[in-house]
């Protein structure tokens, strides 16, 4: 069974196993035509593990330059989706399709795999609200449900691939943006921001809110809530 499971995989990325055998006898030589077929093989299994979003493994519209400003920062769970994702399902899928010992061990091997990384994720979320907001974390976090905590954890591990940028929306309220700045991305969103800031200037008089997102637009200062803090304060004095 292993053996045919090898064989199986290696006629998916293109190679058939007789004649990888001829090439490794006549000596497996690097001018040998064959070894094209050889690169092409460990280049698409390279794009299946190593997420690289290039423009051979992404959306056409991604690689437009007219469309930067919404696909920033969007590349990497979009090709997570197109390719690991994808993988997961092909392999899972065996299941239903003739072939349920190869499904069963496809499936527990992705569901650990799932499980190691949501809940590296969990820790990764704590761990930056710790560094964020000192050791009480995020009092927006504190009562949260664990259903709640558990979604945003997944949201970090990019499993839902394009469709992220509906989860990114539908949260986006709970770090205090806007969906249409989640989907546009970072850009947009700072500029959303300080003309929101700019509006409650001019309604309220207050340059608080002006100075908060002035700070917030400045890197490093923006994720060390004590030093971002400090810095608002010497601003509106």
């Amino acid at each position: 069974a292993t053996e045919q499971r090898y064989i199986r995989e290696l006629r998916e990325l293109g190679i058939e196993p007789a004649d990888a055998m001829e090439w490794m006898n006549r000596g497996g030589a690097l001018t040998d035509k064959y070894y094209n077929t050889i690169k092409h093989a460990g280049l698409q299994f390279t794009n299946e593990i190593v997420m690289n979003p290039r423009a051979t493994v992404r959306p056409m519209w991604h690689s437009n330059p007219h469309a930067h400003t919404v696909a920033q920062l969007k590349g990497f769970q979009t090709v997570f989706g197109n390719t690991v994702v994808k993988r997961a399902y092909q392999d899972i899928s065996r299941l239903w399709k003739g072939n349920a010992e190869e499904g069963a061990i496809a499936a527990a091997k992705y569901a650990s795999a799932a499980s190691l990384m949501i809940y590296a994720a969990m820790l990764g979320n704590e761990l930056r609200e710790r560094i964020k907001y000192g050791p009480g974390g995020n009092p927006k976090f504190k009562n949260e449900p664990a259903v709640e905590t558990l979604v945003r954890a997944i949201d970090r591990t990019g499993f839902t691939g394009i469709a992220q940028w509906g989860l990114d929306a539908t949260l986006a309220h709970r770090f205090g943006g806007s969906g249409v700045g989640a989907i546009m991305g970072p850009a947009y969103s700072q500029i959303d921001e300080m003309l929101e800031a700019a509006g409650m200037y001019g309604d309220a008089g207050s340059t608080n809110k002006v100075n908060r997102e002035l700070v917030n637009a400045v890197p490093l200062l923006n994720v060390h809530k004590p030093s971002r803090d400090a810095m608002v304060d010497w601003l509106n004095q």
